[in-house]
């Protein structure tokens, strides 16, 4: 589940986090409350301030850009480029 993958990378980057349940069996990804987060309708979400980001691999990227000493996103250039592919 691509939930978990953002749960494992803030995990990794060693960072403090709150995680909110949205039970898609009950449809709660498309009450008013969540589509204010995500007009779309799609988890996961992640909110940080005034950014909110969807799609896991954004969630990722931005994570370890944002905390480099994680050592989550290569810096050599090539060693990026795998990383994005």
């Amino acid at each position: 589940m691509r939930s978990t993958r953002v749960t494992w990378v803030l995990e990794e980057a060693g960072v403090d986090y709150e995680f909110m349940v949205v039970d898609l069996s009950k449809g709660e990804h498309k009450k008013p409350e969540y589509l204010k987060v995500n007009p779309y309708a799609k988890v996961p979400d992640l909110v940080d301030g005034e950014l909110v980001l969807s799609e896991s691999a954004a969630i990722c990227t931005y994570i370890g850009e944002k905390f480099p000493s994680s050592g989550l996103v290569p810096k050599e250039i090539t060693e990026r480029a795998n990383y994005f592919q």
